[in-house]
């Protein structure tokens, strides 16, 4: 469905250009899983889900700190 003034070679070019940036990602996360996988067979080493997201946690709020001081 085409907003207002906009055509259907801009709407379809839009969509192409997601649909590359989704698989771009994709295959980011991919190889990261990968590397990740590949570091745990190699030392046995992992972390912690509640160790991941209280990092995780504390990195989005540092940046949302750094956002709102702006």
């Amino acid at each position: 469905m085409l907003v207002e003034g906009e055509t259907l070679s801009a709407f379809v070019e839009s969509s192409v250009r997601r649909a590359v940036e989704l698989r771009h990602a994709q295959r980011n996360f991919d190889a990261r899983c990968g590397a990740a996988l590949k570091d745990f067979l190699a030392t046995g080493l992992s972390h912690g889900s509640d160790t991941v997201l209280a990092e995780l946690r504390q990195r989005t709020e540092a940046r949302r700190t750094q956002l709102q001081s702006r």
